[in-house]
């Protein structure tokens, strides 16, 4: 008999004495008079009491062997504890258990003689024949279960429900090619080592509702037919679903990933809730297919996020989800998706610009309140030319769903990134870029063209300003003192339009500054400084105004 078979025969028969413990209490307290729920509760305890003294005694065993120091193990490539001395070993092989190619089945029921699990190659790797394990009732209970060690159910097969609640996984986990045909339920299970579901079948629904997964948590190739819930579900390792199948609903909400996270190739049938889900590390979403409706509202990606060529068939929402922080820049990649519906990002935060390069959108997308970072404003300050087709993304979104505020604030971005990146020192777009963005924040401040204006009339006004006693006499203090007359020469220099007229007051402001005679200096600031650089003002003023109230 190899290890693996001693290790499962082990295995197996201490479940058949929990089960024979759970019979006996059963009829025990249903013979006192005891309800149907109350005699279940009380043979659990009795089945659950058997297998955890062992795994008790098997926990106290290790750590005297931690505290005497003879205790020695290590990690090979796959993962696998491997023991370095006699005593580990010796632990290891009585500590482990192995449900694995077992067939749980109710009392009564024949038994299938075909190997369980989809994975063909996987099945004739194992050596194992199917066992059968008659269970009591139709739900093989493992609630509050402590397995000391390695955990296998590879190509296990549970014809009816699986109950893992508040199962405590003190070592790795193995599930692969598990088929559970019934309801598999974990919520509050503790997985401390790794655990693997590699090619999984959930037939119904499966429920790992506040679970623990302290190790990696692989999903790969699973398959949920009913629904999947993984509510305030906490992952401290990689979690890993790729090319995992929810035909049912998949809810995420209020979980947490600690290390990376991913779905490449994910297909969600049903709804997708990942509501508050928090991912601290890395998540890719690359490819997976989101059938029904989505949902990220106030999600947190603190690490990098991509949803590269994800597919959004109805009403997606990523409406308040964080994505990095001041501290902590983070990209969004959301590269080639294609969206058919509704698809809400408003009041979404960006750390970084996102990147919807070569997305489509069927319905125009709302990015009412859309926060994504500029690039700074300083001269002296090259931009980066990556971003120019990011911006210009992003102004393609807001054309889409009309949003003009959006549309400008992306127009800025694209400038600023070209600034002596694309357009250098020496072209002309780049000093007139900079000069349109400090002047009037590119078209989107009515105030800043205006207050430079007003200041320009009274900076021309003091330069007006004639030297000498002589100037004051020519002034006659009636008609204003000299600085008002200065002042007036400029206003009417700035409102370009009425620069040209000459009426009696413009006269007499001539004559009180220049005796009648206008010095070639003066003339040539009127004519070749001040109104034209008080037409541009003007100009970028009136376009301000255009772009705030969004005049056609």
């Amino acid at each position: 008999m190899t290890r693996d078979e001693e290790v499962r025969e082990r295995t197996v028969k201490r479940f058949l004495e929990c089960e024979a413990k759970r019979a006996e209490a059963r009829a025990a307290a249903l013979a006192d008079g005891k309800s149907g729920d109350e005699a279940r509760e009380i043979a659990h305890e009795a089945a659950k009491a058997h297998w955890n003294a062992w795994a008790d005694d098997m926990l106290g065993r290790r750590k005297a062997l931690e505290k005497s120091g003879v205790w020695s193990a290590t990690k090979n490539y796959l993962g696998s504890i491997e023991p370095k001395n006699t005593e580990t070993r010796a632990w290891l092989e009585e500590a482990d258990a192995s449900f694995s190619r077992c067939l749980f089945l109710p009392k009564g029921s024949e038994g299938i003689q075909e190997a369980p699990g989809d994975d063909k190659q996987a099945v004739e790797a194992w050596s194992l024949p199917v066992k059968t394990i008659a269970i009591e009732g139709r739900v093989a209970d493992f609630r509050d279960f402590i397995f000391p060690a390695y955990a296998g159910f590879d190509s296990a097969a549970f014809s009816g429900g699986a109950s893992f609640e508040r199962a405590t996984f003190s070592g790795d986990a193995g599930f692969f090619g598990a088929t559970f045909s019934g309801d598999a339920s974990f919520p509050s299970a503790t997985f401390s080592g790794d655990v693997k579901f590699y090619g999984a079948t959930f037939s119904g629904s499966a429920w790992f509702t506040s679970a623990t997964f302290s190790g990696s948590a692989s999903f790969s190739g699973a398959s949920f037919s009913g629904d999947a819930g993984f509510f305030g579900a906490t992952f401290s390792g990689d979690a890993s679903f790729p090319s995992a199948t929810f035909s049912g609903s998949a809810g995420f909400d209020h979980a947490t990933f600690s290390g990376g996270a991913s779905f490449d190739n994910a297909t969600f049938s049903s709804t997708a809730w990942f509501f508050n889900a928090t991912f601290w590390g890395d998540a890719s979403f690359d490819r997976a297919a989101f059938s029904g409706i989505t949902s990220f509202d106030h999600a947190t990606f603190s690490g990098g996020v991509s949803f590269e060529s994800a597919t959004f068939s109805k009403s997606t929402s990523l409406r308040h989800s964080r994505f990095g922080s001041e501290e902590k820049k983070t990209r969004a990649d959301l590269t080639a998706i294609k969206v058919d519906r509704a698809f809400d990002l408003s009041g979404a935060s960006f750390s970084t610009v996102p990147s919807f390069c070569q997305a489509d959108f069927k319905q125009a997308p709302d990015l009412d309140g859309v926060h994504f970072p500029l690039p700074p404003a300083e001269p002296l300050t090259s931009g980066d030319k990556d971003l120019i087709p990011k911006f210009r993304a992003i102004r393609r979104m807001a054309i889409q769903s009309a949003d003009y505020d959006r549309e400008q604030m992306a127009f800025k971005g694209e400038m600023r990134s070209r600034r002596w990146s694309v357009d250098k020192f020496w072209h002309p777009e780049g000093f007139f870029g900079w000069c349109y963005d400090w002047a009037a924040d590119c078209g989107r401040s009515i105030l800043r063209p205006f207050a430079i204006w007003l200041l320009s009339v009274f900076v021309f006004a003091v330069f007006y300003l004639p030297a000498g006693k002589n100037a004051l006499d020519r002034c006659v203090s009636g008609d204003g003192s000299i600085f008002v007359r200065s002042l007036y020469l400029s206003g009417r220099n700035a409102l370009v339009l009425s620069s040209g007229g000459k009426d009696d007051r413009i006269t007499k402001a001539y004559q009180c500054l220049f005796d009648g005679s206008i010095p070639d200096g003066v003339s040539f600031v009127e004519s070749f400084v001040q109104v034209p650089l008080s037409a541009v003002l003007i100009f970028l003023f009136l376009l301000a105004v255009k772009n705030r109230f969004k005049i056609k």
